[in-house]
């Protein structure tokens, strides 16, 4: 926020205060909230708290007030005092509705405070960088930024006042205990001068840190400052063993602060390594950037993403002429914490805040309507206080005191049930917005927890007690007592239309979740992943840098593993299917020509050992798999899926033919195999080209190694580190657990949202069916002397059941039609907005209409089976 912001919201604010104190120091209050470098919601949080406490001062009076406002404020006090010795009395007397509506809020409260917390964490604290706002993710698919585009963006661009190239890197950091490999990022020199990132220790990166062999610097992260190191006041300088891209060891030269956060939601970054600026830039190949940018004051993040489109055109047409045009058309920019957080856990946490949202208004709705019933069995009582004198305006207080303490209560429970939650789901959070991990019970959570509960109970209050204080005095003590009270059902009707509506919406969107979800569990990913076992190594290049020791490595680790009792068959990969990376090159098969401005087709490119499809279950289709032969100084060959050998050569068979990676004139392969299709970007993904070559051939420090087992293959992890450990004990462990566990995390946001979505569904009709049966037993005991001479005239039982069912069904009928066609127009939100939903068809919303309905006649048949069995000699002396 600007000064003149805060000074003209801090003028508006300054009205919650009393004219007197706002004459007195309203000028001086608004200049020193002008100058305070607060954000928004702090500026609205702090003026309206000290509002509240200059307004409870003035209340209290001084002591030098005059004697008989003294007494008022005291007689106010007392009276207040009495009203809540007299709501616990109440409360005391009837415990099975006070628990029932406190068990109420604290399902409804506490649900509400979780998913604020999440939400608060993720979208409403801004990213802990200079003016947020301003920062944004230039882009275009499915190409990436290389350094020269970066160059000709910074050069060219008038909307940016800088542009950074950033890309997600491991890191291998040993010597400080057992090695281990670590998340981190390459860099352009300038990319923490683009986010207005000032490291608490040290510095960043200097400009000439980017030329060839001045390159050997790092910023760490504060976390791996604490853990690896101790907190070592004098880390700056510092020489560690952290190996990269062309490094074997680096200088630290900063730390940064601890709020500091990744840019990648599924990685959490420790380290930051400048990337080293090619000598030849006309020819640079570092195509694996990402890049963000700052906008000039005053633009637009509209206007920046014109011109990103603008310049992709130039760099299709002066540099890059193979870039599709697509991809072009594509362009843009983005605000970055939209790209942080991803479209995928906005349209989730939307999808559970309307969720959350209708169950708060069923909990109060809900509450409502006990209490109105509640106060209805209390007429009697309140008619006696109005005939002795008590006022409408007293009785209306008493209630609301009353329901104000049931609020006060169930937001204390409901917090505390938060707390509880939120450390169930922040791990899962946590990967899907890194910057979610340390979400927790804030002021502001709590702040949002008060005004919810005190909000809801003045909501659920309010009514019930303006009716109750409505009460015919003469009517109720003259005798009539029954008939007021049901004159007054028109309202827990309407609650009932509501409840059952939004039990079937609800039910209807966690049945589409679920659904979908059984339906992905069914798609055949293309391998088998249990059981199996992933052993994942990184072969650091302060031991391992030559290309003929990383073949040496896994040549000699590999049959150690396989050796192990229990395991079948052993294989490696350096990017495991459902993985977030993907390495994806340009091809040109043997005897297609393309002109120079023609796209190149792509297909994924994966790096395997012999034996690796055997693990995984990929059947080979023709041809045979890799040899331990086939090594550097073998001819080149390769590996295709069947989604790439249907388009090449037209359907001709191409075993045999060779295929050029990334240009005519680049590395050729012959391919030897066709093997089956595997859904490497998820389930819901429909299988692209593939290409493989051999490890031998295409050396890399870091593979996964797949061991497909006889049993359970979390039986064999000590077993498998310890073989790891003995081959070289510096030779970092990335990943060690199951295939079968790794896979179901792709699935873990859904299967969250999902299960919560059934939570509240389930909530819901729970309240549902709390508040059909509460409406059906008061109108019943209502009707009780009605019922008693219709008996007495000879209605039969049966008939008195029957005739109870009808009444109570026909809101329970509108709630379900209503509820049905909300649920129409939910699934087909749901579909077009999450991409991994399926749709459910008419049989799944007519089915959950029928549950919904099973339950609600469930909860009638009770208090219509006690209608009838209701006694005429009874009824007609029910007073």
């Amino acid at each position: 926020m600007t000064e003149r912001s805060r000074r003209r919201w801090a003028e508006r604010l300054l009205r919650l205060f009393p004219p007197a104190f706002r004459r007195a120091h309203g000028a001086e209050l608004a200049e020193l909230y002008a100058k305070r470098d607060a954000a928004f919601l702090e500026l609205v949080w702090d003026l309206s708290k000290n509002a509240v406490i200059v307004h409870w001062d003035e209340w209290r009076l001084p002591k030098t007030a005059p004697r008989q406002k003294q007494r008022r404020g005291g007689q106010s006090m007392e009276s207040t005092i009495l009203d809540l010795r007299f709501a616990l009395r109440s409360l005391r007397k009837r415990p099975g509705t006070t628990g029932m509506i406190l068990v109420t809020l604290l399902l409804g409260i506490g649900s509400a405070t979780t998913l604020f917390t999440a939400v608060d964490r993720i979208f409403l604290k801004p990213l802990p960088f200079d003016e947020p706002d301003a920062l944004v993710r230039v882009w275009w698919r499915p190409e990436s930024f290389n350094q020269r585009i970066i160059s000709f963006f910074r050069d060219e661009s008038r909307t940016l006042s800088d542009i950074a190239g950033y890309s997600g890197w491991a890191f291998t950091l040993a010597g400080e205990g057992e090695a281990e490999e670590i998340q981190g990022a390459v860099v352009t020199t300038n990319y923490f001068d683009v986010l207005g990132a000032e490291p608490v220790l040290g510095r960043g990166f200097l400009p000439e840190e980017s030329e060839p062999g001045r390159a050997d610097v790092a910023v760490i992260s504060h976390g791996l400052w604490m853990r690896r190191f101790g907190g070592d006041p004098n880390i700056v300088g510092r020489r560690i063993d952290l190996t990269g891209p062309e490094r074997n060891g680096v200088s630290v030269i900063g730390v940064m602060p601890e709020a500091h956060v990744s840019l990648q939601r599924e990685s959490r970054w420790q380290a930051w390594l400048p990337l080293e600026r090619p000598e030849d830039l006309e020819n640079d190949e570092s195509w694996f950037l990402s890049a963000i940018g700052r906008l000039e004051p005053g633009v637009s993040v509209k206007a920046a993403s014109n011109e990103t489109i603008r310049m992709a055109r130039l760099v299709r047409k002066n540099m890059y002429p193979r870039i599709p045009e697509e991809a072009v058309a594509a362009a843009g920019a983005e605000r970055l914490d939209r790209v942080i957080v991803g479209d995928e856990t906005r349209n989730y946490l939307a999808l559970l805040s309307l969720a959350v949202g209708m169950v708060l208004l069923l909990v109060c709705a809900n509450v409502a309507s006990l209490l109105l019933t509640r106060h209805g069995e209390r007429a009697r009582e309140i008619a006696m206080r109005s005939a002795l004198g008590a006022g409408r305006g007293r009785v209306v207080r008493q209630l609301v005191t009353e329901s104000l303490l049931l609020g006060v209560a169930g937001g204390a429970l409901g917090t505390a049930a938060a707390g509880l939650a939120i450390s169930a789901i922040r791990p899962v959070v946590a990967r899907e917005a890194v910057h979610a991990a340390e979400m927790s019970l804030d002021v502001r959570v709590l702040g949002f927890a008060v005004l919810t509960s005190c909000g809801a109970a003045l909501l659920f209050g309010a009514l019930p007690a303006l009716r109750a204080s409505r009460t015919d005095v003469a009517s109720w003590l003259g005798g009539g007592l029954r008939a007021t009270h049901a004159r007054r059902q028109g309202f827990p009707r309407l609650v009932v239309v509501f409840e059952v509506a939004s039990s079937v919406v609800l039910v209807t969107a966690a049945a589409v979740m679920v659904s979908s979800l059984i339906h992905l569990g069914r798609v055949d990913p293309g391998f088998d992943a249990e059981p199996a076992l992933i052993v994942g190594v990184n072969a650091p290049d302060s031991r391992y840098k030559e290309p003929a020791a990383k073949r040496q490595l896994y040549r000699e680790l590999l049959p150690h593993l396989e050796r192990i009792p229990g395991v079948r068959a052993a294989g490696g990969i350096h990017l495991l299917p459902m993985s977030t990376g993907n390495w994806n090159f340009p091809y040109v098969p043997e005897g297609m020509t393309y002109a120079d401005d023609e796209p190149l087709p792509n297909a994924n490119f994966r790096v395997v050992t012999p034996g690796y499809f055997r693990a995984m279950g990929i059947p080979l289709l023709s041809g045979r798999d890799f040899a331990p032969s086939d090594r550097d100084d073998a001819p080149a060959v390769g590996i295709v899926n069947e989604t790439m050998a249907s388009r090449l050569f037209s359907g001709e068979d191409p075993i045999g033919r060779s295929v050029h990676i990334f240009s005519p004139t680049g590395p050729e392969f012959v391919i030897v195999g066709v093997v089956g299709d595997v859904r490497q970007h998820g389930l819901d993904s429909e299988p692209r080209p593939e290409m493989y070559r051999p490890l031998e051939q295409w050396p890399l420090g870091r593979m996964l190694m797949i061991l497909r087992t006889d049993g359970d293959p979390e039986a064999l992890v000590a077993t498998a580190r310890e073989v790891v450990r003995s081959f070289d004990p510096d030779l970092p462990i990335v990943q060690l657990g199951s295939l079968g566990d790794f896979v179901a995390q792709s699935l873990s946001a859904s299967r969250v949202v999902s299960a919560l979505l059934v939570a509240f569904a389930l909530l819901a009709l729970l309240l549902a069916v709390v508040g059909v049966y509460g409406v059906a037993s008061a109108i019943v005991s209502a009707g009780v002397r009605e019922i008693g001479i219709r008996m007495a005239l000879g209605a039969s039982g049966a008939r008195v059941r029957r005739e109870t069912l009808r009444r109570e069904m026909i809101p329970i009928a509108a709630g379900v039609l209503i509820g049905l066609a909300g649920s129409v127009f939910v699934e087909r939100l749901m579909i077009g907005t999450l991409t991994k939903l399926v749709a459910a068809g008419p049989g799944l919303l007519v089915s959950t209409s029928l549950f919904v309905t099973l339950v609600g006649v469930i909860s009638c048949w009770l208090p219509a089976g006690r209608a009838s069995r209701v006694e005429p000699t009874v009824a007609l002396r029910f007073e």
